[in-house]
């Protein structure tokens, strides 16, 4: 089939808004040497500072890690340990457990200590940002813990939301208040005959406060998501119980208009397969919506962390991928009506990676935290990505490939990385507007055979990189069908071959030789007028691939019997 061949010629042109010049990255820390678990678990900004809150654990005792980076420069990092006593450990909470005041530098932070392995409290710690400052007090009440707090820095009082346990041995649901000093101001406690248990607080609009976690006491499961209101006294309002048969847990967050989100992840009993889940409730726990999520039932997901932004939701945790079995950090995020907009996957080891906390940074950019295992696998390194508005934590990166399909038809293959929109230009005067989950293939006609010059520009949250590829005329062209009907000549060979090409051009293909293997052979093609001739002599008798590559990228293939 002879008509008209199309040279396609690609080169690359980059080009940045200025804020997105700023820094994107993907690292792990290790603040104490080997053998020590690290973590990064919250996140807040003041100024041009993102503070974090870490630990690290050995087998005597922990740590509080206080971490230090300028949004601006990311290499000015530091961080300021704040070491305990011997034998014991301090473990901030699941929810929210890291404030900082407005009128100072002075930090607090909640969670567990346990003492010598025995029973544990839950614990309060004032400090400031440079760990100098240290004043610890612990709630005295024994197989108690704070896994959220909330901190007022109006009237200068904590309040936190955990468990302890009560006179039947069984977990409640504990709220309770205290002021800077450690002194008790109430405490109320919530649950049935079976154990409660808190993920996380948040105040509410109407300066109440809103819990969440699961209970074994309601519901239809061993474990349903339970969720209570109060009143800024810590009286119950209300509380109601979401779930089925699986085991069910979530954390929360209040919303300035009243409604109440509840997200976090779900475990069938009998296939132990989890799924994650994000609801809305009105103000007096009546359902909205309830959405689902995870990549198929194949995957493992858990919902740990979200971001209030003014475009949907940002949610943050871990995703497990059946093919090894890995959790990977994971990042999703939604439209105010719950809806998937998109979502990332994060591995930075081949072992576990987890997400913790989740933030929107003042020009857009998102910040994850959260471990990885390391190398060795016997210790965590804490984790921190830093990435776009879209969840990339690389620059966009346009690519494509163009196949004819007839004398001015083409289809262009979008292989651009990191991108949100793509603009295609044809140069004919067209053009495609694409964004991130439409087809990557295009197909365009021209009406004449003029030279042509694609446009390919990836974009994402300000930054873009730009691809042209140049269609040039020349006197033939090459579709797959005609491709494919190359010969090989005889087959079974002995000790040569003629490859017959259809139009043939020497410098319009390359002919590699592959065992059954996969292994390429050594082979020195010689040109014809029909094709090549090839010394197979050389070769030792099994079967072969024979591909022929055109430059414009296609390829063919065909098998070959070498005898002796």
């Amino acid at each position: 089939m002879c008509k008209q061949i199309l040279l396609v010629i690609a080169f690359f042109q980059l080009s940045f808004s200025s804020w997105s010049q700023m820094e994107l990255f993907n690292r792990t820390y290790d603040f104490n040497g080997s053998f020590i678990s690290n973590a990064w678990l919250e996140m807040l900004v003041h100024n041009d500072t993102l503070i974090l809150l870490g630990s690290s654990k050995s087998s005597l005792n922990t740590s509080i890690e206080i971490g230090l980076i300028p949004i601006s420069n990311s290499n000015a990092f530091s961080i300021n340990s704040l070491w305990f006593s011997s034998n014991t450990k301090y473990t901030p909470g699941l929810g929210t457990n890291f404030w900082k005041s407005p009128t100072n530098h002075d930090l607090f932070i909640t969670g567990a200590v346990k003492s010598n392995n025995l029973f544990s409290n839950g614990f309060i710690c004032k400090t400031n940002i440079y760990g100098d400052s240290l004043n610890v007090f612990h709630s005295e009440v024994d197989t108690s813990d704070f896994q959220s707090s909330i901190y007022n820095h109006i009237n200068g009082t904590i309040t936190s939301a955990g468990a302890k346990v009560n006179a039947n041995n069984k977990l409640d649901l504990w709220l309770v208040k205290y002021d800077t000093s450690g002194t008790l101001i109430w405490e109320n406690t919530f649950g049935g005959v079976e154990s409660e248990v808190s993920y996380s607080l948040d105040k509410t609009h109407d300066g109440g406060y809103v819990i969440a976690g699961f209970t074994r006491s309601y519901g239809a499961g061993m474990r349903d998501v339970y969720v209570i209101k109060t009143d800024s006294m810590g009286v119950l309002q209300w509380q109601s119980v979401f779930g089925d048969s699986d085991n069910d847990a979530a954390f929360t967050k209040s919303l300035e208009n009243g409604d109440i989100l509840l997200y976090g992840g779900s475990v069938d009993p009998i296939t132990e397969e989890t799924s994650s889940f994000m609801r809305k409730i009105d103000s007096l726990g009546n359902l909205k919506w309830h959405k689902k999520y995870g990549y198929s039932l194949n995957f493992d997901d858990a919902l740990q962390a979200i971001e209030v932004t003014f475009t949907g939701y940002l949610l943050a945790g871990f995703s497990v991928d059946s093919t090894d079995n890995n959790p990977l950090g994971w990042l999703l995020k939604t439209d105010f009506n719950g809806n998937e907009l998109w979502s990332r996957r994060f591995r930075k080891r081949d072992s576990d990676n987890y997400f913790r906390d989740v933030l929107e940074l003042p020009n857009g950019d998102i910040m994850l935290c959260g471990f990885v295992f390391s190398e060795d696998t016997l210790s965590q390194d804490a984790w921190l990505v830093r990435t776009n508005c879209l969840g990339f934590d690389t620059l966009p990166k346009a690519n494509a490939q163009v196949e004819v399909l007839a004398e001015g038809e083409i289809r262009l293959e979008n292989l651009s990385k990191a991108w949100g929109n793509c603009i295609i230009d044809w140069g004919d005067g067209t053009s495609n507007y694409v964004y991130e989950d439409y087809s990557t293939l295009i197909e365009h006609s021209y009406p004449n055979s003029e030279e042509r010059t694609i446009k390919i520009t990836a974009m994402a949250c300000g930054a873009e990189d730009t691809m042209y590829i140049t269609i040039v005329p020349s006197t033939v062209y090459m579709t797959k069908e005609t491709l494919d009907q190359f010969s090989l000549y005889p087959n079974p060979a002995y000790e040569r071959v003629s490859l017959k090409i259809p139009a043939f051009q020497e410098e319009n293909y390359v002919v590699s030789f592959y065992n059954n293997l996969g292994k390429k052979m050594d082979i020195s093609p010689t040109a014809t007028s029909l094709g090549f001739d090839i010394n197979t002599s050389t070769l030792p008798p099994g079967i072969y691939h024979v591909v022929l590559t055109h430059k414009n990228g296609m390829r063919s293939n065909k098998k070959l019997v070498i005898q002796d």
